[in-house]
C-alpha cells in the first residue's frame, strides 16, 4: 500500500468522522467502504472495514452490532450485484444504496426493540432516505479523488 493511498484513507476518514459529528445518524464512512470493496484489494478492504466498524460502533449510542450487520451485508450485496450489473456504474451504486438504506432502517428498528430504546420511526426513516440519496454522490466524489492516489501504470 502506497503512502498516497494511506494518506487518502486517513483524510477521507477524518472528513467522514467530522461530517458525522455535524450530521449524526448518517454514515459518511459507507461510501468509502463501498469504494474499498470495489477496488478488490483484500488487505485494504479488511483494514478499512475494521477501522470503519470500530469508529461507527465506538461513537454510536447503541450496543455493538447494528453497524456490523450493515457493513457485513454491504459486501454480500455487492457480490450478488457483481454477477448481474456493472459494479462501477452509478445506477448500481444507487441500487446498492437503496438496499443499504432499507437495511439501516430495519437494523435500527430491530436494535432499538432489543435494547429497549425508544424507536422514532419518522426520524430513522428520514435518516435512511437521506443516507440512500447521499451515498451515490459521496461515492462518486470519493471515486473521483481516488484517481489521484493510484500510481500511474505503464
Amino acid at each position: 500500500m502506497s503512502w498516497r493511498n494511506l494518506l487518502w484513507w486517513g483524510i477521507y476518514t477524518c472528513i467522514a468522522v467530522s461530517l458525522q459529528a455535524v450530521l449524526p445518524g448518517l454514515d459518511f464512512l459507507l461510501p468509502g467502504l463501498i469504494l474499498a470493496i470495489q477496488e478488490r484489494k483484500k488487505v485494504q478492504f479488511f483494514w478499512v472495514a475494521v477501522i470503519f466498524l470500530l469508529i461507527q460502533e465506538g461513537t454510536g449510542s447503541m450496543l455493538f452490532g447494528s453497524t456490523l450487520i450493515g457493513y457485513a451485508l454491504a459486501p454480500a450485496l455487492f457480490y450478488v450485484g457483481y454477477s448481474l450489473f456493472e459494479v462501477d456504474s452509478f445506477p448500481f451504486i444507487v441500487l446498492l444504496s437503496l438496499c443499504l438504506g432499507a437495511i439501516h432502517y430495519i437494523t435500527i428498528a430491530l436494535m432499538c426493540e432489543l435494547q429497549g430504546i425508544p424507536f422514532h420511526a419518522q426520524i430513522v426513516m428520514d435518516e435512511s432516505v437521506i443516507q440512500t440519496l447521499m451515498t451515490p454522490f459521496l461515492w462518486g466524489f470519493a471515486q473521483f479523488t481516488r484517481r489521484f492516489c493510484h500510481e500511474a501504470r505503464v
